[in-house]
């Protein structure tokens, strides 16, 4: 990871900077001896700098997902957290299986913010953030149309390109429209 993202773009948290609710247990010992990508991939988006500073953010599923509405006392169930975000999408962590979802902040409100489970760990999440950083080396060399249609092949291979077709070529656009220069949100 740190080849792709360089030494400064992992996040390992101690097991005491853990949250204790986050209770599935090889996703622990996958972030104290793995970590996570801290960086910001500039040239389509993606963030998860805030992890360096804030950690996981903790959120109540239910309520972050538009299933209820949030009571206003301040007590959150820490059932899932932030790993990553982009523009309307961001990547969140199941603090009991593991798994990565998506959350899309403009359907809370409605009902309708839950995405759908994007990858069933952690790791092969990780996996993914790794080929995405790899894909947008590659686009000056070989287009943007040809890394994507490589990337999908990739995606198809670890079996999650089904479920969210559209997903990485909307991440993908931003190459187009913002070259190196993303816009800060």
């Amino acid at each position: 990871m740190e080849r792709v993202f360089g030494a400064d773009g992992v996040w390992r948290p101690t097991a005491e900077q853990l949250p204790p609710a986050l209770t599935h247990g090889p996703t622990r010992a996958f972030l104290t001896e793995v970590g996570l990508p801290c960086a910001k991939v500039g040239r389509i988006g993606l963030d998860s700098l805030f992890l360096r500073e804030e950690g996981l953010w903790a959120q109540d599923a239910d309520g972050l997902y538009g299933a209820s509405r949030p009571t206003g006392d301040g007590t959150v169930s820490d059932s899932c957290f932030k790993l990553m975000e982009h523009s309307d999408t961001v990547f969140v962590l199941d603090a009991d299986s593991g798994a990565v979802d998506l959350f899309s902040p403009d359907g809370w409100d409605w009902g309708r913010g839950y995405g759908g489970r994007y990858a069933p760990s952690l790791p092969l999440f990780v996996r993914v953030l790794g080929l995405a950083a790899q894909t947008v080396a590659r686009v000056d060399g070989i287009g943007r149309d040809e890394a994507i249609e490589e990337f999908d092949v990739r995606l198809d291979g670890l079996g999650l390109l089904e479920a969210h077709p559209n997903l990485w070529a909307q991440v993908f656009e931003y190459v187009d429209e913002y070259g190196d220069d993303v816009p800060e949100d």
